[in-house]
């Protein structure tokens, strides 16, 4: 039982309040050791020598008030919770205390018994969940999991009388401290440790922000240091650790510590395939005809190689190691491991480009559209009877492509809830100069970066977002439904089914634009049915369908918007983005549009956006959620 027994430091400079609080929570918690101090120093002597669970504090006091003493305890304690009690209720303290963070915030006077139950609860609820020992598990693994699952975590490392914690938040290594040490310094030390110990304390509020980098960044220079670290020592193993000290185990290569394939097909940028080697495809479905028919199609690009076939992903993540695919083909449902449970183990351990393959159904589409925000490049439908030759060279197209993406650059979102009801929309867009059109471009790896983004926008606007991306024509609708239940503004799809609700001013299927709108079409609607075009109707605008030369429908498209909206236009291009022959673009800027980007180092595919730059049309750069920052700022 003494293993469970907790610490908790009283600190009042009232002996009044002190001494009765302490001996109420010594009885009643009985199970817990109550320490006490009558100022926030001797608080901070106590600290340095004991492990203290819970600090309960006072704010006004002397020498070292309790706003001082929660700093010192955020920047040496991270795994010390404190509560917070005062008398003064006023403003100043008020607004102080929005900038820390703490567990609790009491005003005096109170019930000695409801502190006691704040205490108790806070113990069981950091007691709930899974306990246990990891063995012979290496720290790396531990970060990317929690950097992978966008978690807020501080994890404490130690080894013999050394320790150090790594702060996360939101997915991201934003901090890290090693005795005196902070910063990179500080994650450096700890992650190169050939062994050592680690607990993880929840979600604890760093007290600083002092690492800017990627975590993928961060991981493969620690690999460098270990690989380093091996070479000065005369190239030998590190030794085998010690039964007290096999909790965690640093290995010494890069490929071990950052757990990425060997490199095949790499060029300058880890992640990316040269155009000049085939890329190697592994299938993995739980129809062994669905293997067959996919290998067929794809085989017929003999610049495509498929090395192997899968029926499931526990054979396939066994195959990933010798076969060193490319790019995975993945199926959503299978027995034994289904699919999402496959590319949550490719992400972390083998990040590979993945392209889902799968038939959109009401039980499958909301699994598809999980799957690309975890980080899947693409999704294209199953084959099917009709139209074969079509339905092969998109599929050939998108392989070829998708192989290229560099899904380190990915950083997964979370994953917003539905909302449970949401306003209708505010009305027309009005043909005046304050009213405002954004116009999204996505393309392949750029699912995730919508999926983050829309949500985002403000049903209050005075304008209205086209959002485009490219993806099979059947999953337009579940898509812009998803889109639709998670985000205030009012998402619908370009559909021409859709369209029979919407009045049209001229003989082709037309949508009336409306402010708190985002209205999603996709790039084959663009290309092939015809071509979004804008126009004015009635005082507003609409876009509708039109027939257009083939391959011309993006272009045209900015050029209608340019030449027709009479507010501020602001396009936006995403990864993967098809920019065409960059005259809509340019038409955009002559005509005072600002064209963003997203930043390419953060995108899966950026070579049109490097294009788009290389032409001198960027205004700005920014990661997709910044650029929606600005956006609402702006307006």
């Amino acid at each position: 039982m003494t293993s469970n027994k907790r610490k908790i430091l009283l600190v009042d400079d009232e002996p009044g309040m002190l001494e009765p609080m302490a001996e109420y929570l010594s009885y009643e918690l009985d199970q817990h050791e109550i320490l006490t101090a009558y100022d926030g120093q001797k608080a901070l002597d106590i600290l340095a020598l004991e492990t203290i669970d819970l600090v309960v504090s006072d704010i006004k006091m002397p020498r070292v008030s309790g706003l001082q003493l929660l700093s010192k305890i955020q920047a040496k304690y991270p795994q010390t919770s404190v509560i917070l009690m005062s008398a003064y209720g006023n403003h100043q303290i008020r607004d102080e205390l929005k900038k820390n963070s703490f567990l609790h915030f009491i005003s005096k006077p109170f019930s000695v018994s409801e502190l006691k139950d704040l205490i108790t609860e806070h113990f069981n609820k950091a007691e709930s969940g899974f306990q246990g020992v990891l063995k012979n598990i290496q720290l790396n693994d531990i970060i990317q999991m929690c950097c992978l699952s966008i978690t807020n975590m501080a994890i404490r490392v130690w080894k013999g009388s050394e320790s150090g914690v790594i702060f996360i938040k939101n997915g991201d290594i934003i901090h890290a401290t090693f005795g005196k040490t902070i910063g990179e310094e500080a994650f450096y030390q700890i992650v190169t440790w050939e062994s050592g110990q680690f607990e993880t304390l929840g979600d604890v509020i760093a007290p600083t922000v002092s690492i800017n980098r990627e975590w993928h960044f961060l991981l493969m220079e620690a690999a460098r240091l270990c690989d380093e670290k091996a070479l000065q020592q005369g190239g030998e193993e590190p030794a085998e650790a010690s039964q007290d000290d096999d909790i965690i185990q640093s290995g010494t290569s890069a490929a071990q510590i950052v757990k990425l394939p060997k490199e095949k097909n790499i060029e300058a940028v880890p992640g990316t395939l040269s155009l000049q080697k085939r890329p190697r495809v592994l299938i993995v479905d739980d129809s062994a005809m669905m293997c067959k028919i996919l290998t067929q199609l794809l085989t017929e690009d003999k610049t495509i190689k498929v090395v192997g076939t899968a029926l499931n992903g526990q054979e396939a993540l066994k195959k990933i190691s010798t076969l060193q695919p490319d790019l995975i083909t993945l199926d959503v449902n299978m027995p034994v491991m289904d699919g999402s449970t496959a590319l949550k183990y490719i992400m972390i351990k083998s990040p590979c480009p993945v392209v889902i393959v799968s038939n959109v159904s009401d039980r499958s589409q909301v699994n598809i559209i999980d799957f690309l925000r975890l980080g899947a490049v693409d999704f294209i439908g199953k084959p099917k009877k009709n139209d074969i030759s079509l339905q092969t060279q998109r599929l050939i197209d998108c392989v070829k492509n998708s192989s290229r993406a560099c899904v380190n650059n990915y950083r997964r979102g979370k994953a917003a809830k539905p909302l449970q009801q949401k306003s209708a929309p505010p009305g027309k867009i009005k043909r005046t100069s304050s009213s405002v059109l954004v116009v999204i471009n996505s393309g392949i790896g750029g699912y995730g970066e919508l999926i983050k983004v829309v949500p985002m926008f403000s049903d209050t606007m005075n304008g209205a977002v086209i959002a485009l991306q490219s993806m099979p024509a059947e999953f337009l609708v579940p898509f812009s439904r998803y889109l639709d239940e998670r985000s205030v503004v009012r998402v619908l799809p370009l559909h021409r089914d859709q369209s029979k609700k919407n009045p049209s001013p001229g003989k082709f299927p037309a949508w009336k634009l409306n402010k708190g709108c985002c209205y999603m079409g996709t790039h084959d609607l663009v290309v092939q049915d015809g071509a979004i075009q804008m126009g004015p109707t009635n005082g507003s605008y609409y876009i509708g369908l039109k027939n257009n030369p083939k391959g011309r429908g993006f272009d045209h498209l900015l050029h209608s918007i340019a030449d027709t909206f009479k507010g501020t236009v602001l396009v936006v291009l995403l990864s993967g983005a098809e920019v065409g022959a960059l005259e809509g673009l340019r038409h955009i800027k002559e005509k005072n549009g600002t064209i963003i980007s997203q930043k390419p180092d953060t995108c899966m595919i950026p070579d049109p956006l490097q294009k788009a730059k290389k032409a001198g049309l960027i205004a700005h750069e920014a990661n997709p959620i910044d650029i929606v920052k600005r956006i609402l700022k702006s307006l």
